[in-house]
C-alpha cells in the first residue's frame, strides 16, 4: 500500500510504503461463533520538509522503517432469524449475535536521521503498544426476492487501553532529546459499520460499505466499493 501526504503552508511532503500479512481462522460450535488471527507488516516512511523563518531557511529530509505487528480475536452468539416473511420478500438467510472483541497492537519505529543543517532532527527507536475491547451487535440478512440484497452491519462499543497517546522522541544533532506527541486515540468510542451487496451470480457481487469511529476528540470515516469476482 502506497500512501502520500502534503502540507503546503509548510512546505512539507512525504510518503508511507507498507506491506501487510495476515493469518485468519474461526470456529463454531453451535451458535457460538469463535474467531482469531494475527497479522504483521513492515513500513517505510520518506519526510521532505523545509525550516524557514526570518533570517535561517533550510530543508531537511529522511527515510526511516518500522514495522507493526497485530492479534486479533472475537466471540459471538448467533441467533438465527431466517425464513420470516417481509411481504414482497422473505429473510432467506439472517441472524443477530452480540459479540465480544479484542486486540493487541505493537508498532515499533526504528531510529533515524535527517539529511540537513543545525535544524536537521535525528529520532530514537521506540515501540508503542495499544489494546482494545469491543463489545456490540452484528447483524446480516439477505432478501430473498426479484432483488437479493445483502445486508450487514456492526454497532458497538470500544475501550483502549495502554499508549493512547503516541509519542515520539527526537533530538536535534547534538542536543538533548525532547519528547512530541500526536494526535490522541480515544478512550472510548462508538464503531459502525453497514454494508449492502447485490450477487451478480454464483460467485460474483458488487458491493458498498461503510465503517466509522466516534470518539470524543476525533472521528474516522471509510466508504469503499468492491467488486467480488470467483474462479
Amino acid at each position: 500500500m502506497h500512501d502520500s501526504l502534503a502540507v503546503d503552508g509548510r512546505g512539507a511532503s512525504g510518503h508511507l510504503d507498507q506491506l501487510f500479512g495476515a493469518v485468519y481462522g474461526g470456529a463454531s460450535f453451535g451458535a457460538v461463533e469463535l474467531s482469531a488471527g494475527t497479522a504483521y507488516g513492515s513500513m517505510s516512511t520518506g519526510i521532505d520538509r523545509r525550516i524557514a523563518f526570518p533570517g535561517f531557511d533550510e530543508a531537511a529530509s529522511s527515510e526511516s522503517h518500522g514495522w507493526t505487528a497485530q492479534a486479533f480475536g472475537e466471540a459471538g452468539y448467533r441467533f438465527d432469524l431466517s425464513g420470516r416473511d417481509l411481504g414482497p420478500a422473505a429473510l432467506e438467510a439472517a441472524f443477530w449475535q452480540p459479540i465480544l472483541g479484542a486486540a493487541l497492537i505493537r508498532l515499533h519505529q526504528d531510529d533515524f536521521g535527517e539529511a540537513g543543517g543545525p535544524a536537521a532532527l535525528t529520532g530514537l527507536a521506540g515501540s508503542q503498544d495499544l489494546a482494545t475491547t469491543t463489545l456490540g451487535v452484528r447483524a446480516a440478512a439477505t432478501l430473498a426476492g426479484p432483488l437479493p440484497l445483502e445486508f450487514r452491519g456492526l454497532v458497538g462499543w470500544r475501550h483502549a487501553y495502554g499508549d493512547i497517546v503516541p509519542t515520539a522522541a527526537l533530538a536535534f544533532q547534538g542536543g538533548q532529546p525532547f519528547s512530541v506527541a500526536g494526535v490522541p486515540v480515544d478512550r472510548d468510542a462508538l464503531v459502525a459499520e453497514a454494508g449492502l451487496a447485490l450477487p451478480l451470480g454464483r460467485q460474483s457481487s458488487l458491493g458498498l460499505s461503510y465503517s466509522g469511529q466516534f470518539g470524543k476528540t476525533a472521528a474516522d470515516h471509510a466508504i469503499s466499493a468492491t467488486v467480488t469476482v470467483g474462479f
